[in-house]
């Protein structure tokens, strides 16, 4: 190859660089594109509501409590009242339970029930059971007292709390008149907002299933829960104390009638038998239907799944727990 057919290739290589780099600028002069200070795409996200805000709106809306009285029934009262039955009496002269006599609460002086051992928080509030004081009480008892030893948790509705002392107030000799509605309150209470149902602890369906079948899906820590419905009546501990109802610790597969110290009514001491999980599970469902004449306040626990649960932690409140029955 002589020099002139050498520079002729060289040239050629050299000419095909020169394009190739000063296409690539050109593209970069042409096409700039300008780098993010921040790698990603910003979205644009609307500012979430004060939720602090929109509640103070809402309690500044409520109607006040005193209109709420003068429109509240005593007869639907009293079917709240039912609430109050297991710790306390209404009647004029009843007895003290867990709670003293409510005859005369309203507008009586606090912790002024003879023969009633009152916490000493109550005793320290001193004033009078006024409107006001026991709506905020019935609202949430250990709010209003800390230290209280009511054990009820509260009643969230206003309207309810309403009925419910408008009721109370019948059940006295000289109650004091209703507050006075202010001028210009609303005229028409606000509709109470109706809770979504929860969903049941198990999914899987009860009808037709024996009651082996459901007590072994029974889960203890969820029977615990719901045993808090007993504990106004019972106490559960080994060696506990009765209380409107006796202690529970053993009773599965307990004789009916048996613990030492409590005064069961005829109709249980009567019955007979042993508490198998069948009687237990009839007793819980609806305790009047299961045994007549039985004195126990309980309405009753409707779900199948709740009461296999709570039948199972009952089972755990023994020495030598009772077999579970066949599926």
């Amino acid at each position: 190859m002589d020099a002139f057919e050498f520079n002729k290739i060289a040239g050629a290589i050299l000419f095909a660089l020169l394009v190739f780099f000063g296409t690539k600028t050109a593209s970069n002069i042409i096409f700039k594109v300008d780098k993010p200070d921040k790698p990603g795409f910003e979205i644009e996200v609307a500012e979430a509501p004060d939720h602090g805000a929109k509640e103070a709106a809402t309690e500044a809306a409520e109607v006040p409590f005193a209109t709420l009285l003068a429109k509240a029934s005593a007869e639907k009262g009293q079917g709240i009242a039912k609430k109050c039955l297991a710790c306390h009496t209404l009647n004029k002269g009843g007895a003290n339970k867990i709670g003293p006599n409510l005859y005369g609460v309203v507008g009586g002086a606090l912790g002024s029930v003879k023969g009633y051992a009152y916490s000493k928080a109550l005793k320290a509030k001193g004033g009078a059971w006024d409107y006001e004081s026991l709506n905020k009480y019935l609202t949430k008892p250990k709010d209003f007292i800390n230290g209280t030893k009511m054990a009820f948790p509260g009643i969230k509705q206003a309207e309810q709390r309403a009925h419910l002392i408008v009721y109370l107030r019948q059940q006295g000799d000289t109650p004091p008149p209703l507050p006075k509605p202010k001028a210009g309150a609303a005229a028409e209470p606000k509709a109470a907002a109706i809770p979504a149902p929860e969903k049941p602890a198990q999914t899987a369906a009860t009808d037709g299933e024996s009651l082996g079948t459901r007590l072994a899906k029974g889960d203890a820590a969820r029977g615990k829960k719901v045993s808090a419905k007993c504990m106004l009546c019972h106490s559960f501990e080994k060696g506990g104390k009765n209380k409107i109802g006796p202690n529970l610790y053993g009773v599965v597969g307990r004789t009916p009638g048996t613990v030492a110290g409590f005064k069961y009514s005829d109709a249980v001491k009567s019955k007979g038998g042993i508490w198998t999980f069948a009687q237990l599970d009839c007793l819980i469902t609806k305790p009047k239907a299961c045994v007549p004449g039985t004195r126990m306040p309980f309405p009753g626990l409707p779900d199948a799944v709740a009461r296999a649960d709570l039948l199972a932690f009952l089972r755990t409140l023994s020495d030598s727990p009772v077999p579970l029955p066949a599926q």
